[in-house]
């Protein structure tokens, strides 16, 4: 409902009352039950950790300096950003890239153990 009053001064003065819907929609890179894993694990262990999303949390953009984050909880309680989770094939990845890089250095020191018995 409306109420609309006008004055004989000549201004027009308006009332409306009425709720006001604002809907937000943002997209986000996973979705509650998405299971991903974690990246900090595969790149510094070559293990995969699964990680099951039970909500999403949007943080607030006056507090974080204008854009929407947004954080993932898991089944643990655990927070998590969106750059520290990736989906299944880009964590096998990192973790084959860390085992590669674990058997290099385990050849170059073989090869300098064995270089410095000759």
């Amino acid at each position: 409902m409306a109420n609309f009053t006008y004055s004989a001064s000549g201004k027009l003065c308006c009332h409306a009352f009425s709720p006001a819907l604002y809907h937000a929609f943002y997209y986000t890179r996973y979705a509650e039950r998405d299971v991903v894993y974690d990246l900090r694990r595969a790149r510094t262990r070559g293990q995969l950790r699964p990680v099951a999303i039970k909500r999403l949390y949007f943080v607030d953009p006056q507090i974080s300096g204008g854009e929407v984050r947004v954080l993932y909880i898991d089944t643990l309680n655990s927070w998590w950003n969106e750059g520290d989770l990736v989906t299944h094939a880009e964590a096998i990845a990192a973790a084959q890239a860390y085992w590669q890089g674990v058997a290099e250095q385990a050849s170059r020191l073989v090869k300098e153990i064995h270089g410095g018995c000759r």
